[in-house]
């Protein structure tokens, strides 16, 4: 993934998380790369993990051995998916009607109403 990578941000809030409030003697700080989506990325992944939440594809793999985790989908700077693995949560924020049609088939919805947190400046 490295070619493929932008950008690498430090925060303490990035997509349903939050670090500002954390216990004294706690504090983290995380730390969020972004990739081009792009037929490569596409192709790491595709390789290596079998489903959106990074399950591995290839039993050789251990689950302590990730690299990658709560992956998010943006369009410019408009966040358009965003994942927490390992709670197995998805959120789609559509850009469009013919968006959120074509994703409608793929799984069984709930609809939220909130708006797409403000991640990307």
């Amino acid at each position: 993934m490295e070619p493929e990578r932008i950008k690498t941000i430090k925060t303490k809030v990035w997509f349903l998380n939050d670090l500002r409030n954390a216990p004294i003697g706690s504090e983290r700080t995380m730390c969020i790369h972004l990739y081009r989506a792009s037929d490569a990325a596409k192709a790491v992944l595709q390789a290596q993990f079998r489903e959106i939440f990074l399950g591995h594809a290839t039993p050789d793999l251990q689950w302590n051995k990730y690299t990658l985790e709560d992956l998010c989908f943006f369009k410019g700077k408009e966040l358009i998916v965003g994942t927490i693995s390992h709670e197995f949560i998805l959120q789609v924020y559509p850009p469009n009607g013919a968006f959120e049609q074509a994703i409608l088939p793929l799984g069984a919805w709930e609809r939220l109403g909130y708006p797409a947190p403000a991640l990307l400046t």
